[in-house]
């Protein structure tokens, strides 16, 4: 059930950019589907990354908590 929901909305935002390209003069259906194509992947990888900083960030914090902690409990 939740795979269909991620599948239904994927399908929409594509549907959503391919429309952007045709509104700005992209006509060639392959080169429409091509620009999709890498504004998924670039939108991939900067969540990628967001989510390696904010896990370095996480870490970091525990890291920090722990060297509090850990001579209080001795």
């Amino acid at each position: 059930a939740d795979e269909e929901i991620f599948l239904r909305e994927a399908a929409r935002m594509i549907r959503e950019q391919v429309q952007k390209y045709r509104q700005a003069g992209f006509r060639d259906t392959q080169e429409v589907l091509s620009m999709v194509a890498l504004d998924c992947l670039v939108a991939r990888l900067k969540g990628d990354e967001q989510a390696r900083r904010l896990q370095s960030m996480v870490f970091d914090k525990v890291v920090q908590l722990d060297k509090v902690i850990s001579p209080a409990l001795g």
